[in-house]
């Protein structure tokens, strides 16, 4: 688990960094929510890092703290305002507590619990005005101008939705790490995409390109297959 977004040459970064062992997924779980759970992590680096320069740290342009276990950070197309979903309890907890925060690009903060009342909030993903959140079982379509929840799905068999990816035609496409599946939601519905074990507890998802890069915690792969098209109009 954790979150980040490139915006042109700014890649920033935030979340929890669970080092590479062969625990298994229940161990990789057990390792996570003892992570989760330490209270010494409610901060929010933004580095910067640019491609061609040398190595070295990434230059810290702000520090902000003050969140409740943060797990990922996006920003709006305008790159004004970054949203951080805060899971305030175990990951996998139903406990309502969980919330997002709203910031500004140089990390003031416009409002702490910008939407609550969530569960367990993880991955984000923005396009066309609206921000798409997995809160355990369920997926979240909220309206970035006002914070509302215009729709809400809760999948049957949905068991750890986890990380958000947004296509260039705009399908969401969101990982489900203990149901080995893959969802798309294509502005209309949310369907149950990919199921498959060499998914490996599919945590991290990327669209790029026509493809889809899905990371997995149960074997340490990187998958790929590719995204359909919408018909053009």
């Amino acid at each position: 688990m954790g979150g980040w977004v490139s915006l042109k040459d700014t890649l920033y970064i935030f979340g929890i960094k669970v080092e590479e062992v062969a625990l298994g997924f229940e161990g990789h779980l057990k390792a996570m929510e003892a992570y989760m759970m330490k209270k010494t992590l409610p901060v929010l680096t933004l580095a910067l890092a640019i491609p061609g320069l040398a190595q070295g740290d990434p230059e810290v342009m702000w520090v902000q703290s003050g969140f409740d276990q943060p797990e990922s950070v996006v920003s709006d197309a305008e790159g004004a305002h970054l949203y951080v979903s805060n899971i305030h309890g175990q990951p996998g907890e139903k406990n309502a507590q969980g919330y997002i925060s709203k910031l500004t690009n140089d990390g003031e903060v416009v409002e702490r619990h910008w939407v609550k009342g969530l569960n367990a909030p993880k991955g984000m993903g923005v396009d066309g005005g609206k921000l798409f959140v997995t809160d355990i079982d369920r997926f979240l379509v909220i309206d970035l101008g006002s914070g509302e929840i215009l729709e809400q799905f809760s999948p049957s068999q949905a068991q750890f939705l986890n990380d958000v990816s947004v296509s260039d035609n705009g399908d969401v496409y969101v990982s489900d790490m203990m149901g080995s599946a893959i969802y798309r939601y294509d502005g209309e519905a949310l369907t149950r995409w990919i199921e498959d074990d060499r998914l490996m507890h599919p945590n991290g998802v990327l669209a790029d390109d026509g493809s889809l890069l899905v990371a997995g915690w149960g074997g340490r792969r990187l998958l790929q297959t590719s995204v359909p098209k919408r018909p053009e109009v």
